[in-house]
C-alpha cells in the first residue's frame, strides 16, 4: 500500500516468439504467457494466483479483485504513470533507430520485456500512495500515514513525452495525452476467453527473428566494447540516467 513493494508484471503476446528458444522464460522478471489473442484467462490468472499465494507465504495480503475504476488503485493513476514511463522509453527508441538509420524499426518482444520492467521499477512509491488516498479505500489513522510518507516529486513526465515524440518531427503526430489514451479501448479479456484464447506458452512461433545463445565470453567482450565506446565518446551514463534520461 506505501508502494515499496510491487510485484512481477504479467506480459502476455500473441504467439511465443521464436527469439526465446535462446531464452529461458522462467527466469525472466515478468510472468510471460501467450495465446491466439493475447487476452488474459481465467487459466493465466489462476497460475498467477498460486504464485501469488506462494509468495505472500505466512502474510495476510487482501486482493481487491473488482471492475470499479473509482476503487482500483491502478486505474486513479499508477497505470498512467506505468504509460507515461514506457511511451517515453519507446519514443526514445523509435529516435535512436532514426538516429542510427535502421530501417526496421519494430521492437521485438524481448525488447518489449525490457522496457515494460524498466518502466514498472521507475513508478514510485509516492504514486501508488497518491492513488491510495485517491480512491478513499484508506482512511483515518491509515491514511494519515501514507500522507505522512508523501513526499512531494515534480512530475514532468507528460513534458518528456511530448518534447521526444516531437523531436519524431510526425506530420500527423499525436500530442502526449492522445497517445496515451489511444489503447484505452482495446480489449485485453472475455468473461469466457479461455475457451477461444487458451493459453499456449511455448507451442507456436512468431516470425521475430532468433537471438543467437551468448556465451558469457561473448558478454563479456561486448561490455569491454560498449565502454571503449563510451569512454572514448565522453558518455557518462549515470549522468544521464540522474537527469532522468533515458
Amino acid at each position: 500500500m506505501d508502494g515499496t513493494e510491487k510485484l512481477d508484471s504479467i506480459v502476455i503476446n500473441c504467439l511465443n516468439p521464436r527469439c526465446f528458444k535462446a531464452i529461458d522464460v522462467f527466469k525472466l522478471p515478468v510472468h510471460f504467457h501467450a495465446n491466439a489473442k493475447a487476452w488474459m484467462t481465467g487459466g493465466i490468472f489462476a497460475n498467477w494466483l498460486k504464485a501469488f499465494n506462494l509468495k505472500m507465504s505466512g502474510r495476510k495480503a487482501l486482493l481487491l479483485l473488482d471492475n470499479a475504476t473509482s476503487h482500483v488503485d491502478l486505474d486513479a493513476g499508477i497505470i498512467r504513470n506505468f504509460k507515461l514511463k514506457y511511451n517515453a522509453q519507446f519514443v526514445q527508441w523509435l529516435l535512436d533507430m532514426v538516429t542510427a538509420g535502421t530501417e526496421d524499426k519494430n521492437l521485438d518482444v524481448l525488447s518489449t520485456i525490457r522496457l515494460v520492467v524498466k518502466s514498472w521499477a521507475e513508478v514510485r512509491s509516492e504514486t501508488t500512495r497518491h492513488c491510495w488516498i485517491h480512491t478513499g479505500i484508506v482512511s483515518g489513522v491509515m491514511s494519515a500515514v501514507l500522507r505522512r510518507q508523501d513526499v512531494p516529486v515534480r512530475l514532468n513526465d507528460l513534458l518528456f513525452l511530448a518534447n521526444l515524440i516531437n523531436k519524431l518531427f510526425l506530420s500527423n503526430g499525436m500530442d502526449a495525452d492522445d497517445y496515451l489514451e489511444c489503447d484505452n479501448n482495446l480489449k485485453e479479456w472475455e468473461p469466457d476467453s479461455d475457451a477461444t484464447a487458451t493459453s499456449e506458452p511455448f507451442s507456436r512461433d512468431d516470425d521475430s527473428d532468433e537471438y543467437p545463445i551468448f556465451t558469457h565470453r561473448d558478454a563479456l567482450n561486448a561490455a569491454i566494447q560498449l565502454s571503449t565506446y563510451l569512454f572514448g565518446h565522453k558518455i557518462n551514463i549515470a549522468h544521464k540516467i540522474c537527469n532522468g534520461a533515458p
